[in-house]
């Protein structure tokens, strides 16, 4: 049980590390102003949505595992 506590404890704190980065690109887009870069935004976009959608079946996952060790289900601000 143990190793399986501090397993999610290091995946939990990579994965939070993940959306601190996903974070700081999503608010590079307040900077998206050139219409001729339309195309590159939305492919960027498209990326970074596909990776947030795989980070709510990741939380999602976290969650299980919380509730299987009884702790607290932490919450993602997603």
């Amino acid at each position: 049980r143990q190793e399986g506590e501090e397993s999610l404890r290091s995946r939990r704190s990579r994965f939070n590390e993940e959306l601190e980065a996903l974070n700081a690109q999503v608010q590079s887009f307040r900077e998206c102003s050139e219409l001729e870069m339309v195309p590159r935004y939305f492919k960027k976009a498209s990326s970074l949505m596909e990776l947030l959608e795989a980070g709510v079946q990741t939380i999602e996952g976290f969650n299980k595992e919380e509730e299987a060790f009884e702790w607290e289900l932490t919450q993602y601000p997603l």
